[in-house]
């Protein structure tokens, strides 16, 4: 669904808000909650998600984080307990919740060895904490920004900073 309906907004808020305060919410499972048509561009790929996360904020509030990785962008509630992960790519966008002291370890390390390229977040001041750090603290504003590569990523990470969401 590249055009986003009421219908998959509410469904996708339900589905945000369930993960990051549910009892029973599935850690580290990805759900689809916008897929895209292949080809599509990168403002045809925004303005589908546009509803859909503003519907998600809606219910949930404004996000923690903003960042990504080579892998897309992509935003972040925490908690105390949880990370929920709203990210997107080429082909489809996606919620998943994980535990947020973990999340931000496994991403720190695979960062660290070289197994993550890039990585990059803006701390957007929302609510809920981070529990994610690295030994030089934020900058900025900037909490972490990396690069083992620049070229191509320097340009996600300024279109990604300036129209994502």
């Amino acid at each position: 669904m590249t055009h986003s309906t009421g219908q998959a907004c509410q469904a996708a808020a339900d589905l945000a808000e369930s993960l990051l305060t549910g009892d029973d919410a599935e850690l580290d499972r990805p759900f689809t909650i916008l897929t895209h048509e292949p080809g599509g561009g990168l403002v045809e790929r925004r303005e589908a998600l546009r509803p859909v996360y503003a519907a998600i904020v809606a219910r949930v509030g404004p996000p923690t984080l903003l960042g990504g990785t080579t892998h897309g962008p992509s935003v972040r509630w925490s908690n105390d307990e949880r990370t929920l992960l709203l990210s997107g790519d080429h082909g489809e966008a996606t919620l998943s919740v994980h535990r947020a002291e973990a999340f931000a370890r496994d991403e720190f390390w695979e960062f660290d060895r070289g197994l993550l390229p890039c990585t990059w977040q803006l701390d957007r001041k929302g609510p809920g904490s981070d529990p994610g750090g690295t030994g030089s603290g934020r900058l900025g504003g900037v909490q972490h920004l990396g690069f083992a590569g620049l070229g191509a990523q320097h340009d996600r990470v300024l279109r990604s900073v300036g129209h994502w969401p």
